[in-house]
This record gives structure tokens, sequence and C-alpha cells, in this order.
């Protein structure tokens, strides 16, 4: 058997803390669900692995390495061996970068590093034997390509709903619901990983809230009992989210319906989980260092002539689609000027693959599109997969070589930094780890 440990703890920060997730700064003032840091464990006797997940937008290679450092001191599992990914949730813990309206709460990020990375220890404090297994199942159609072509010929992010000029969705969803659940020797599931792919950024407003992974978890706990870890960790879903632009916009409770039908695919996945046939923990890790993306001196030229003439409208609440065109406008050309100002000639960011058995966990960083994380899966050495974004900081969009366009959000400058054909080259590198694994 394997030896397996999970953890939860409580970070949901103080209320007027900001809220990252869209255009304007948002505060805290109240709590529709509370967020959670949640921590997995896996040994074989000879090595082991730790990753954590948060109910967060993103976090920066800088709280990353200081939370897997905290672990390595209190665990001795090397910092290498430990991976932090975030849920994306736009309703999060207070910490953004790169936006001119948003900023961390400095006090709060000092003790998330030390709750974090204290999850991942009482994980490991409670390792127990455990029989891990693995499954899938396909979901209903929960999450859809933000991506659309349009009657004339161009590519659009997030359209409005019912625009008569919207002629097809560009490209597929993935609707795999894979989990990997521990039990104990007695047949009792302590937790799982579930991994599924769509923007978390259903929930609106000022309140906390883990979006439909946390109605996820109480759906689970009322079935497996309030010790079972659900960690949801997300997909690459950085073309994808909830909304089928060809319909009406979803209601306001549309995450709970959400949340409560992927818990039944959970389950289902988990009824049909078999034992994995490989008892070895590995892991591998490498750094990729990318040449940053220049900017185009007529955007740059642009956004400072809307900084000069276009006046902020305070409160407003600014996110892609259904807002005011102009403040979104004047927004992403301050996130503009302020990427220039900090710019960079290279972007390093890390990958890792950690083998669990015979199931294989690829760990990328940002917000690849969908299309990576289904090529990972096609390509992959097993069978039995789990492909996580948003692990080891978050350092924008990977979109397709053939999207960089205009009206495509994620690749606009302000949301990558990288040059067409990033994506599709640290897909091949991260394969190319999982070979070296098996």
């Amino acid at each position: 058997m394997l030896k397996v440990g999970l953890y939860e703890k409580d970070i949901t920060p103080p209320l007027g803390c900001i809220i990252p997730g869209y255009f304007n700064a948002r505060f805290a003032d109240d709590v529709k669900d509370r967020l959670y840091a949640k921590a997995v464990v896996f040994s074989d006797g000879e090595s082991t692995v730790g990753l954590v997940v948060m109910d967060a937008l993103l976090l920066s290679a800088e709280i990353h390495d200081a939370i897997c450092m905290r672990v390595q001191e209190y665990t001795g599992i090397p910092a290498s061996n430990v991976n932090i990914c975030c849920t994306h949730t736009h309703t999060g813990i207070p910490y953004a970068v790169d936006h001119t309206n948003l900023y961390p709460d400095e006090e709060y990020i000092s003790m998330l590093k030390r709750l974090a990375a204290d999850c991942v220890i009482l994980a490991y404090k409670r390792m127990t034997d455990c029989v891990v297994e693995y499954g899938t199942e396909i979901a209903g159609e929960w999450s859809f390509q933000r991506t659309y072509r349009m009657k004339d010929g161009r590519m659009q992010t997030a359209p409005d709903n019912h625009d008569p000029d919207i002629l097809c969705r560009d490209g597929q969803a993935d609707h795999q619901v894979a989990v990997l659940v521990a039990k104990n020797a007695e047949g009792k599931p302590l937790g799982a990983m579930i991994n599924y792919a769509c923007h978390l950024d259903i929930v609106k407003g000022n309140a906390y809230s883990g979006d439909f992974p946390s109605i996820i978890s109480y759906e689970l706990k009322k079935l497996y009992g309030q010790d079972f870890v659900s960690m949801f960790v997300n997909g690459t879903c950085g073309n994808l989210n909830h909304v089928d632009a060809t319909k009406d916009y979803p209601p306001s409770d549309h995450y709970i319906k959400m949340g409560k039908a992927l818990a039944q695919t959970a389950v289902q996945a988990m009824a049909n989980a078999r034992k994995l046939q490989d008892k070895q923990v590995a892991c591998v890790k490498k750094q990729l260092i990318f040449p940053t993306r220049p900017f185009d001196p007529r955007e740059l030229e642009e956004a400072r002539h809307i900084v000069a003439t276009v006046k902020e409208i305070p409160g407003a609440t600014l996110a892609i689609g259904g807002s005011d065109p102009e403040q979104v406008a004047l927004v992403r050309s301050k996130d503009l000027l302020l990427m220039y100002d900090r710019m960079t000639s290279e972007t390093k960011v890390w990958i890792q693959v950690m083998k669990v058995g015979d199931c294989l966990l690829y760990l990328l960083p940002g917000e690849p599109f969908v299309q990576f994380g289904i090529k990972i899966k096609e390509k992959s050495p097993v069978c039995k997969n789990l492909v996580i974004e948003l692990s080891g900081g978050g350092c924008g969009y990977f979109p397709l070589k053939e999207l960089y366009v205009p009206t495509v959000f994620e690749s606009q400058r302000q949301s990558s930094p990288y040059l067409p054909g990033t994506g599709e080259q640290m897909v091949e590198e991260i394969l190319r780890l999982a070979d070296q694994l098996m």
C-alpha cells in the first residue's frame, strides 16, 4: 500500500481585504463560502511528494517557494517535491499581480505562507496506509469555450449573450472529471483529488467564495463524512468558462447547481475507480526559460492616449464581456503600461510531473488553453492522468499559437507575456518529463 495523508485548513481572510478576479478593486464585505488550503501527501516509503491547492486566483513564484521551503524544513520532503496550485476562484484570497487596481494584502500573505505550508505538514503527519484508486466520468455541459468564431471571420472572446454575429464556438471543452481517491485499510474514502477544467468565475460580488468547488466539497462531505478532504484541482481552462454565449447568461445560483452536478459526476467516477497497479512515488521538475514577447509601440501609444483622456468611473464592476468597454479599455491600458515598466527579457516558469503509482500528475504554470490539456492526456505514456494548471505560480495565459489576435483576450499583451508557440513548446517539454518517469 501507499501511504497517504490529507488535511484541509481554513484560510478565509478578514473582511475588508481586496478580492481579485476582475479589473476593478472589490473589498470583501461577506463570506458566502469559507476559503481553504487543502493538501495531500503521497509516499512509497522511499520517495514522498506533497501538493496543496488553495482557493486563490493565483500566486507568485515567491510565495510558492516560501511555502515549499517551510514544508521541507518541518518534514524533510525536498522542496522540489512539493507544489502549490490555485483553484482560480475569482472571489478568493487577497493576492494578484501586474494589475493597476489590485494589490496584495501583505499582512495576510505573510500568514498565508505559514498556513498553507502547515496544511502539507499536517497531512504528512497524518499519513496512513491507503489504497489509491483512479477513475473518470464525463460530466454534462457545464464548461464552454469562451472563444467564438464570428460571422465576419474574426475570433472573439466572450461575446455578448445572443450576439447575432456569433457563428460558432471555436473548439471543444474538456468534460472529463478525473478523480484520485484514497481509501484507508478498512475501505473508507479519506479524500480525493478532483480534476475538471473550467474557469471559477461564476460567483460575483464582494463575498468570499470558493465557487462551485465549495459546493462539491459540501456534497461529498455529506456522503463520506465531515473529515473527507475534497481537493479540486483545475484543468487547463484558459479559454473555458461556464457561459454558453448562444443562450441566456446563467443565474446567480448557477454555481450551486454546477457544483452539485459535478459532485454527482465525481461520485460516479469514484464508483468507476480502479486500484493503481504500481506503488512507486516519484517526481521530476524542470525550469523553462521563455523569451519575453515585445510590446507593440502603437499599442503603447494608444494606451497612453486612453489613460490621458478617459475619466475613471469609481465603483464600476469590470470583467470580460458585459462591462463598460471604455472603462475596461482604461484599466487594460493602465495594466499594459505597468507591465511595460516592469518588462524583463525573459520569463522563467517551472513544470513538474508527479508519479503516484501508474497515475501521472501534470503540473503546469499559468493558464494554458484546454487543447493543451487534451493533448497531454492523448500523448501521455499512461492512461491515468490529472492535468493541473496554475501550479508553481501564476504567470499569464498560454494561448494556441494561431489565436494570437487582438480580439482574443487571453493573447493580448496584458494577458500573456509569451511569444506564439510557447504553449506548444511547454506541452512537448512536460511530455518528455513524463517519459523520464516511466
